[in-house]
């Protein structure tokens, strides 16, 4: 398993068929969408819902 947390020949790739502002426009996204699924992980850790975390853990992941 690598340690990159970005695969740097899939993002240049990425970057060179749709282009350097849809690129940052889908991490922005990303980002801002995580910020969101991260507080729902921590919300369900909290109220033990198991349910709930698998959701959103699963659409973090779908996400990434």
């Amino acid at each position: 398993m690598s340690d990159e947390v970005i695969d740097l020949a899939v993002f240049s790739e990425l970057r060179s068929t749709a282009g350097v502002e849809f690129v940052a426009d889908l991490v922005d996204t990303f980002c801002d969408d995580a910020a969101d699924i991260l507080a729902q992980l921590r919300a369900a850790a909290e109220a033990g819902d198991a349910a709930k975390y698998k959701r959103a853990a699963h659409s973090l992941k779908s996400n990434a």
